[in-house]
């Protein structure tokens, strides 16, 4: 090993010992008198204290979720009919010219949101005239599709 692998080496080391992951930053700290464990937080970043993370621990209820809106999608299934089914196959289960919208697909893996995807609609579909839906019309073919996408 040469002087040089050695100081790399020893800097690398050096520098991970230093900068850490922030897991021994809350220690337990053993009292010989009480013969008890404590928990010290000797950190500075308010991020790794001791407090628990309620966020973390909500529960998605029914006053949560975003109720579903089956008339829109209902309108959505007629207008996907009229204007999307030439490309996108009945029920959007794809064709050559275009993708499977209806499970499995990567549409919500892809879009993440509805939001996303009806902008995506609203701006880019249909294909052979792009940014000739309605707001509402966009609303309606969005809503049906991600109830087609996450259906199983």
């Amino acid at each position: 090993m040469t002087n040089g692998t050695k100081l790399v080496g020893g800097l690398v080391g050096a520098t991970l010992w230093l900068a850490g992951c922030g897991s021994m930053a809350i220690q337990p700290t053993h009292h010989k008198s009480a013969n008890e464990i404590v928990t010290v937080n000797n950190t500075k970043n308010p991020l790794l204290s001791k407090q628990p993370n309620h966020a973390k621990n909500k529960k998605v209820t029914s006053a949560t979720k975003i109720a579903v809106d089956t008339k829109a999608i209902a309108r959505g299934q007629t207008l996907f009919s009229q204007k999307c089914a030439v490309c996108h196959g009945v029920n959007g289960v794809g064709t050559q010219t275009a993708p499977r919208l209806a499970a499995p697909s990567g549409v919500a893996s892809s879009y993440q949101t509805e939001a996303s995807l009806r902008t995506f609609i609203l701006e880019q579909m249909p294909a052979n005239a792009p940014g000739s839906l309605t707001h509402q019309q966009a609303r309606d073919v969005t809503a049906y599709v991600w109830h087609i996408a996450e259906s199983k």
